[in-house]
């Protein structure tokens, strides 16, 4: 029999902003919620929080005579791609991993898992993009 460690899991404080890099980008089409966004996110630079990951949520629509996926306008995951610099007209997984983008973090109604919020998330002005981290913003 062998022993295993256990750790408790850490969220991430409610409220603050950070900056994050996207490791990953998937649309999961048979999800409980319905089709989501599925993004892999790291916190950008160093400090308490730097290098901590977690997978945001973004809800994607479905077409229902036709079953086509989209992103709706005004949704999360409308401004996730606007974050990025990617046309959301265009979306494309692909355009997502390796961007950076930032955002105010939630924590999610059960308090088990963090989330981006929606209406926080944007874009990283280019002269910013050599800082390390925003643990907590100035706004």
């Amino acid at each position: 029999m062998a022993r295993l460690g256990h750790r408790k899991k850490v969220l991430l404080p409610e409220g603050q902003f950070f900056r994050f890099r996207i490791l990953s980008a998937e649309i999961d089409e048979e999800g409980k919620f319905g089709a989501q966004l599925a993004l892999e996110l790291k916190v950008s630079g160093g400090g308490k929080h730097g290098g901590h990951v977690f997978t945001d949520w973004s809800k994607i629509s479905t077409d229902e005579d036709s079953g086509e996926l989209y992103i709706k306008e005004d949704s999360k995951a409308e401004e996730i791609f606007r974050a990025v610099g990617a046309d959301p007209e265009e979306a494309d997984t692909d355009n997502l991993v390796g961007k950076t983008l930032m955002a105010r973090v939630g924590v999610s109604e059960n308090g088990k898992r963090n989330r981006l919020e929606y209406g926080s998330i944007g874009r990283i002005a280019d002269e910013d993009e050599a800082e390390t981290t925003v643990e907590e913003a100035p706004f």
